[in-house]
């Protein structure tokens, strides 16, 4: 199973290009236009090993039949900090972004991407984004 932990509300909002602003610091790949779909995988920069003792699951948000996962909402036991959690089978997901393109060609749901996405706004400090928490197979 891959789990995708992220926390936060994202207020409903349309996105405004003129507003992901530019980092002092980022490598030069991550800065505002001059970003393409490799630099935005290699946002995942570290995947976590999942520890079921770090998290108590507090409820089931949402069944995601279409990759046979769901979002759950738990807890971190240590902080007290609530998220948002999808789990996804690996075979689904694949090891990783690589082998998930070459394994589903044309599919248009990329969760590497999805992920990898999150992770950037946030790195671009992009306010209207929940905030990546990791990337955690177990």
């Amino acid at each position: 199973w891959l789990y995708i932990g992220s926390a936060g509300h994202v207020p409903g909002m349309a996105i405004d290009h003129t507003e992901v602003p530019t980092r002092p610091g980022l490598f030069p790949a991550l800065q505002q236009g001059k970003v393409d779909d490799i630099m935005i995988l290699r946002c995942i920069d570290k995947l976590q090993i999942w520890d079921p003792e770090r998290f108590e699951v507090v409820a089931t948000l949402q069944s995601c039949p279409r990759n046979a996962g769901h979002v759950r909402l738990v807890q971190e036991r240590s902080t007290g900090r609530r998220l948002a959690v999808k789990r996804m089978p690996l075979s689904w997901t694949c090891q990783d972004a690589d082998t998930f393109r070459f394994t589903y060609p044309m599919e248009t749901e990329v969760p590497w991407m999805d992920m990898a996405a999150t992770r950037w706004l946030n790195l671009v400090g992009f306010k209207h984004c929940v905030d990546f928490a990791g990337v955690f197979p177990d």
